[in-house]
């Protein structure tokens, strides 16, 4: 998480399994900081989360493991439009923000 809180990410793609942290436990971890975050994660247990219905509400996209290149390009090309709706809030958000040149510009 300090990476994360220091650094600059798009996305975030995750293993499920990691020794000091879940997938699950950092996804949630990831979206209390920013909710439209993507996240995917990577798990060799994808069938059985489906099939008990234990799939993380913080994860956008679960992806099989083993994954390969191609797999993970798909799964990157699914979460685009969450990124592209993200950006054009950030573009709107700023776009309405006076600049300081407006803030000082003489009428």
């Amino acid at each position: 998480m300090t990476k994360f809180r220091s650094n600059r990410f798009d996305l975030v793609i995750t293993d499920r399994a990691m020794p000091e942290i879940s997938g699950d436990e950092l996804a949630a971890s990831i979206k209390e900081i920013e909710p439209n975050k993507p996240v995917i994660m990577l798990t060799g247990f994808a069938d059985l989360l489906t099939e008990t219905g234990r799939r993380s509400e913080n994860v956008d996209l679960i992806v099989s493991k083993p994954a390969r290149l191609e797999d993970l390009r798909k799964a990157i090309l699914k979460v685009m439009p969450k990124l592209k709706r993200r950006d054009s809030q950030l573009n709107a958000r700023s776009s309405s923000r006076p600049t300081a040149e407006s803030s000082f510009s003489r009428k």
